[in-house]
């Protein structure tokens, strides 16, 4: 708990609402929780909540709520919170939280956002910078590989609502495209940069260049 009371100083002015009309992506709920805040010393918001009460708080300029917000979001990052914690952040340019959940995707966006359906949440200039970044973590280059694959089949499949298998992955991009590799077709061009990205010289073992060359996601010539 926090005592949000104890600082009237940081409390905003007169709010005028009008249906939220100046700011779409905050919802009523979270709206009326920031307000209720106003008027209670203890601080209990649901984590699905908080990116948005955070949105609030910075729209009210309620300093006192916005910061107790931006520390909860520090210490509650997790595959289901990053994305809508990074986007809250760059929304109120906090780059403070921006760097905290970067940080934790490029720790784990291969040993835990590839399990979880939460990788597709992932914004694609976000995901360049994670692919590019000296501090990503991965057990080899091919993980990351598959990370993207998985991470545009979940573009391709917004509606899917159980992580596929590999398998499945495989299968999908091994289809012929007129002869063509996924990144060559139209469809597949948009995420030429992410691929760029690679140190494709770091895939050596002999099972996974064999998958390369069976999905056919990579020009022939990059290979």
């Amino acid at each position: 708990s926090s005592d949000m009371s104890a600082s009237p100083s940081a409390w905003p002015g007169i709010v005028r609402l009008q249906g939220n009309s100046q700011c779409p992506e905050i919802s009523q709920q979270a709206m009326a929780t920031a307000l209720s805040l106003l008027y209670h010393s203890v601080l209990n918001i649901p984590e699905d909540e908080l990116a948005e009460v955070f949105l609030a708080a910075h729209w009210l300029q309620y300093t006192a709520l916005e910061q107790e917000c931006a520390r909860l979001m520090k210490a509650r990052i997790t595959s289901s919170t990053v994305c809508k914690f990074y986007q809250a952040a760059e929304k109120c340019h906090r780059q403070d939280i921006v760097t905290v959940c970067f940080d934790w995707l490029c720790l784990h966006l291969v040993p835990q956002m590839l399990l979880t359906l939460h990788l597709g949440s992932i914004p694609h200039n976000v995901l360049l910078k994670v692919i590019k970044s000296d501090n990503i973590f991965t057990w080899n280059e091919y993980s990351i590989y598959r990370a993207l694959c998985f991470w545009i089949f979940l573009q391709l499949h917004p509606k899917i609502q159980i992580m596929p298998a590999h398998s499945v992955i495989v299968a999908h991009f091994s289809q012929k495209n007129g002869g063509m590799t996924f990144l060559e077709t139209p469809q597949g061009s948009k995420y030429l940069a992410l691929f760029h990205g690679l140190h494709l010289e770091g895939i050596t073992e002999s099972c996974h260049l064999k998958e390369l060359e069976q999905m056919r996601v990579i020009p022939q010539a990059w290979l």
